[in-house]
């Protein structure tokens, strides 16, 4: 995984990246050109999205180690075995 410049080019619309704020600050934001900057990003304090311009570098997002931790339903998370 690595860092890509704002300026080279910017993930499909939709798609949930991490972004590099110029504060330093790195956030998980979803692609979307209707933002200003082209990303938007929900801040704890608001209920509503918010994006400020200020990325100014993103990447995709890696897969989690395994499915316990990606989201997976019980169903498909493997039984754990005990002993």
């Amino acid at each position: 995984m690595y860092w890509i410049a704002v300026n080279e080019k910017t993930p499909r619309k939709g798609i949930e990246v991490l972004v590099l704020l110029q504060t330093g600050q790195i956030r998980t934001a979803i692609a979307d050109k209707e933002y200003a900057g082209g990303f938007r990003y929900a801040v704890a304090s608001r209920s509503a999205w918010f994006c400020t311009g200020n990325v100014t570098h993103w990447m995709k997002k890696p897969k989690l180690p395994n499915a316990e931790l990606s989201g997976a339903t019980l169903a498909e998370r493997p039984a754990r075995t005990t002993g």
